[in-house]
């Protein structure tokens, strides 16, 4: 029992580094560093929600502009098909009691707003 906790002691003494740090969420001032942070993220987004597509059968739209204001998006079916989706979904048949029922206030609030955005495009 003492040579599993030598041995875990003399492996955590041999680490270079601490691991994995949380890091402080800010803006990247360098404009280059910042256009190349938003592509690895911008395609890990793209890839997260092809995911969901192809393993689960969701129906995904995920759009962006870059920072130049290009419109970038990816969607499945169609962006058209899961927003008219999104925006038409009725969650009257659940009741109160449904743990996710909270949920339906917040949902509105996002349809309002998309509903906003539509109209101002």
């Amino acid at each position: 029992m003492a040579e599993a906790s030598n041995a875990t002691n003399q492996a955590q003494a041999a680490k270079k580094s601490k691991g994995r740090q949380k890091i402080k969420i800010k803006r990247i001032e360098d404009a280059k560093s910042r256009s190349v942070a938003y592509w690895k993220h911008n395609a890990a987004i793209y890839s997260r929600a092809k995911k969901l597509v192809s393993l689960m059968g969701a129906e995904v739209a995920v759009g962006m502009f870059s920072e130049s204001g290009r419109p970038y998006a990816f969607a499945n079916p169609s962006v058209e098909k899961v927003a008219r989706r999104f925006l038409e979904w009725n969650d009257d048949d659940k009741d109160s009691t449904d743990p996710d029922h909270h949920k339906k206030a917040i949902y509105d609030e996002q349809v309002e707003l998309f509903k906003e955005l539509l109209n101002t495009a």
